[in-house]
């Protein structure tokens, strides 16, 4: 069924794009027929909105800081406009504060700013998916998870010893925190923050060549022990991809 965007869930997911760049991806989407739903200025970077075709919000965010994502050589975008991977995340939430403690006292961000009822927070990190932007919208109407939603966003840990820190951190906070699930590529941890939103924490390791070995990813659907006897099901039911650059059918 068809989700519902509301407050208790994220909203939106933003990727970095060179400042100079708006135009090239303004004049892009609109060929392709993308509806552009909004351009708009936040924390002096130039947005564009839109959704994709299951109503998930994507914004682009045009940004003159530097990037040490790897070019996709193959791909369809000239370096000089290409994706410089995830820029922020957007929580709709009914009040910031205890949220934000969270954010600042629990897991290393800080408070970058306020801007009408949008405040946002830097990590600690590298140049990808620094910033977490909350909505504040005090009584709004509750998500409802369904197609479009989002059901949550992940934050990265190095190994299980750095994930395990955390875990212990949360747990005495009083936070409800799951075991560790083993994902077969990565290690998660689960909880949900004072306003709703569920959070993932997930180690690098293994990674994703733990049973293909680099060349070879995307050719075949690999799937974890305790699905591969279903295998035959999900084969019949799952769409094929097609990838266009190669011509190819996965």
């Amino acid at each position: 069924h068809k989700g519902r965007v509301g407050n208790g869930e994220t909203s939106a997911v933003a990727y970095s794009i060179p400042k100079d760049s708006i135009s090239y991806w303004r004049d892009r989407l609109t060929r392709m027929g993308v509806d552009i739903e909004k351009e708009a200025s936040r924390f002096s970077e130039e947005v564009l909105v839109f959704n994709d075709a299951e109503g998930i919000q994507i914004e682009l965010v045009g940004t003159d800081a530097p990037s040490t994502i790897q070019y996709w050589v193959e791909g369809p975008i000239p370096e000089e406009h290409a994706l410089r991977g995830f820029h922020s995340v957007t929580l709709l939430l009914d009040a910031a504060g205890a949220s934000a403690e969270l954010l600042i006292d629990q897991m290393g961000y800080s408070f970058v700013g306020k801007e009408g009822n949008r405040y946002r927070y830097e990590a600690a990190s590298n140049d990808r998916g620094l910033y977490i932007d909350i909505e504040e919208r005090p009584g709004g109407q509750r998500g409802a998870f369904g197609a479009g939603s989002i059901h949550h966003i992940a934050f990265r840990t190095v190994d299980d010893d750095e994930q395990l820190e955390y875990r212990n951190v949360f747990i005495q906070s009083g936070r409800q925190v799951t075991p560790v699930r083993d994902r077969q590529y990565f290690h998660s941890i689960y909880f949900r923050e004072p306003g709703g939103v569920l959070f993932e924490v997930a180690t690098d390791a293994p990674g994703f060549l733990y049973d293909e070995p680099i060349d070879e990813l995307g050719d075949t659907l690999k799937l974890p022990p305790w699905l591969e006897g279903q295998r035959d099901i999900l084969e019949q039911k799952l769409p094929a991809i097609q990838r266009a650059h190669e011509n190819k059918e996965v």
